[in-house]
């Protein structure tokens, strides 16, 4: 991947999170911010940032949802973007809404709902979506980890690559769980199969009934990006579905799509009158479990956690 496509594909999904979630209560006059000095300020940026060939922001508000857009140089808010380990939210709010229904639980032996799993018998849902089950990271053990190769094989299936992966002896490699933050990897596969193993549904089937039909946000997927970096360039829009999609870099979305996840968050879990996730488990994703731990930063369920003035999560 060129310097300028990987700048610019980073930018897009960095951006995309980091969209400004104005939590502002009711006023009696209409509200009608004035975002020009962000729009200049970005304009700014790129001008100025060689390599960045194109910014697009969304603001988002708790009460009045999509705020503004300002698209800079080549990308829309309409561009579908590879949004690469940002994607680990929305597979996060797919697989808590199945913890909402009680089809998994997040902090029980994720064996006891998937028969597969009994291979790691004490690993938790909660201690995937966290990063911290003990099985080696991208953080700690680098992108190309033997044990998670499958994750790139287009020839086998998200279950067949997570018990696989689920049963691999990782040696000194593993630790307990509950242990240590080891940020990424291979495991996340065995998010999305146990999603698929508790509804009998494939995990594109998943993420368009639970947040791409209630949302409307159809750019929303998830492919198998390249495993060569140098072989994408780019164009997110032309990346095939698979059988066997990344689940912690393969998401793919528009940044305006992206947003209205992030109004749901905002809004109680709530998309076009449907409850997609429970306050409570929205709660449960603002929980830090990663400070704690060894090599640990603050992180919740399928996000790193920031705080505001009041110490709120």
């Amino acid at each position: 991947m060129n310097t300028a496509t990987q700048s610019r594909a980073r930018l897009a999904a960095g951006l995309m999170l980091v969209s400004l979630a104005l939590a502002c209560g009711p006023d009696p006059e209409p509200f009608a911010p004035d975002f020009s000095a962000v729009d200049a300020e970005i304009e700014s940026f790129r001008a100025e940032t060689m390599g960045v060939e194109g910014i697009s922001v969304v603001i988002v508000d708790r009460e009045h949802g999509i705020l503004h857009t300002h698209d800079a140089g080549e990308l829309t808010h309409d561009d579908e973007e590879l949004l690469t380990s940002t994607g680990m939210l929305a597979a996060t709010m797919v697989v808590l809404g199945l913890v909402d229904e009680g089809r998994l639980e997040l902090d029980a032996p994720l064996a006891g709902a998937v028969p597969w799993a009994q291979s790691q018998p004490e690993i938790t849902l909660g201690h995937l979506l966290s990063h911290s089950s003990g099985l080696p990271g991208m953080s700690s053990h680098g992108f190309n980890y033997p044990a998670y190769a499958c994750e790139w094989d287009p020839a086998t299936t998200l279950s067949e690559c997570a018990q696989e992966l689920f049963a691999a002896d990782f040696g000194e490699d593993r630790r307990p769980p509950g242990e240590v933050f080891q940020w990424g990897g291979g495991v996340w596969q065995v998010v999305g199969a146990a999603a698929e193993e508790v509804t009998g549904e494939p995990w594109a089937e998943l993420v368009r009934q639970r947040l791409g039909e209630p949302c409307d946000v159809p750019s929303l997927r998830f492919v198998m990006p390249p495993f060569d970096p140098g072989a994408f360039d780019g164009n997110a829009a032309a990346l095939p579905g698979a059988d066997n999609p990344s689940i912690s870099l393969g998401a793919v979305s528009s940044a305006e799509d992206f947003a209205a996840l992030l109004v749901a968050l905002l809004q109680g879990g709530r998309c076009g009158g449907q409850t997609v996730l429970s306050p409570a488990m929205i709660e449960q994703m603002r929980v830090d479990r990663g400070s704690t731990l060894d090599l640990g930063e603050p992180y919740g369920l399928g996000w790193s956690l920031g705080y505001d003035d009041d110490g709120r999560a």
